[in-house]
């Protein structure tokens, strides 16, 4: 199987877990972002890039820094990016599915009963590279984010 080293994989599951408790503070109102993105330079001046053909080939080798509510910072390459946004999703996914068979009350669930994906042959398809990104909130000129 293609995957990312254990250690990076390790991380990410990590930003996964924080991402996912900012989402479920019950404690703020409104909810939170669980965090923002901040494109390379290539992107952040040039958004339609992420429209290419070619998209994937072009960012492969970028890095991207994704800031958290509390301040945190992690910067990732592209290929992570999409795996942690990925995993993000798919736990939520897990949850709403428990909550709706009943296995659990609320918005969250031990976290050895969710699945994480590793795969990047099911991840970096272009189909959910696509799907992600448009998920995303990048921060780029277009946005009104100057860097």
């Amino acid at each position: 199987m293609n995957t990312l080293p254990t250690r990076r994989m390790a991380a990410i599951r990590r930003l996964v877990l924080k991402a996912y408790k900012f989402s479920t503070d019950l404690r703020v109102f409104p909810p939170i972002r669980e965090f923002t993105v901040y494109p390379p330079p290539r992107v952040h001046y040039e958004p339609s890039v992420l429209e290419d053909d070619d998209m994937m080939e072009e960012l492969q080798d970028t890095e991207w820094c994704v800031t958290f509510p509390d301040g945190r910072e992690a910067l990732l390459s592209f290929t992570e990016l999409i795996v942690f946004t990925y995993n993000l999703l798919w736990r939520k996914f897990q949850i709403r599915e428990a909550m709706q068979e009943g296995r659990v009350a609320g918005p969250t669930l031990p976290e050895d009963d969710i699945d994480f994906e590793e795969s990047l042959d099911k991840i970096m398809t272009e189909h959910w590279v696509r799907t992600l990104l448009e998920k995303m909130r990048l921060e780029t000129a277009a946005t009104g984010f100057v860097a």
